[in-house]
């Protein structure tokens, strides 16, 4: 006889080929945290044998924050930040980091010059080890460069 229960409630599973059990757990609805996993089984003789271990479940996304001016010149250096806190699983990467332009670049701050004056949407996307991810987007314009003044 074998028993899985995931915190105390059972959970249905089968026991496949060659003695695997197997079981599905839906894991998207559960609170985040540890969740305790266990498997009593028992022979015919009457041996009982307990196996657990703690899973934890991470269901939240990433909390993201993106810093950058709302104006800039072009060709001056634009700094863009990424403020992330995952307590869950920890992120996977550095935040990936795009300028719009077709730049690019992973890491918490980067700096970019824009060549030419428009609008751009900056974007961050950060993910954690879950899978789960987050992504924030800001406009920003560029002005044209100034010109230098001859004497």
């Amino acid at each position: 006889m074998q028993a899985l229960t995931v915190d105390g409630q059972p959970l249905v599973a089968t026991l496949a080929p060659g003695g695997v059990l197997q079981a599905t757990w839906p894991t998207a609805g559960l609170a985040a945290g540890p969740h305790l996993l266990s498997l009593v089984s028992s022979d015919l003789s009457g041996n009982v044998a307990t196996y657990s271990i703690t899973l934890r479940v991470d269901n939240q996304r990433p909390k993201l924050r993106l810093r950058s001016p709302q104006h800039a010149r072009a060709r001056t250096k634009v700094r863009v930040s990424a403020s992330v806190l995952d307590i869950g699983s920890g992120l996977a990467a550095k935040p990936l980091i795009r300028f719009g332009d077709g730049g690019k670049g992973r890491g918490f701050r980067l700096g970019h010059r824009y060549k030419r004056p428009g609008r751009y949407v900056v974007s961050i996307l950060a993910t954690d080890r879950a899978g789960n991810s987050t992504l924030v987007r800001r406009a920003i314009r560029i002005r044209p460069a100034l010109v230098k003044a001859h004497s």
